[in-house]
């Protein structure tokens, strides 16, 4: 899809998962700028609180976001392929 299509898509997606009561949603991005910018899009245009782990921060940021959404009951993370590393 084209991206005038997939930020609409993406939204809609993400809040029809959050209507759930105990909602987590794990979204990939195959680059570290893109998850900086559907963060910046959704915590400060959305008003949507999204943790982030890519590979321009620092392990020990990388270490807190990842620990704050595996002990939340709900959370949204957008993540580049250094999660699926296990980095």
């Amino acid at each position: 899809e084209s991206m005038d299509q997939y930020i609409p898509m993406l939204v809609a997606i993400i809040r029809h998962a959050m209507k759930a009561d105990d909602h987590k949603i794990l979204v990939f991005f195959p680059a570290s700028k893109l998850v900086r910018f559907f963060v910046n899009l959704f915590n400060v245009g959305l008003d949507i609180p999204v943790l982030e782990i890519h590979s321009r921060m620092s392990q020990a940021s990388r270490n807190r976001a990842s620990s704050a959404f595996r002990s939340a009951r709900r959370g949204i993370l957008f993540t580049s392929d250094v999660s699926a590393r296990g980095a």
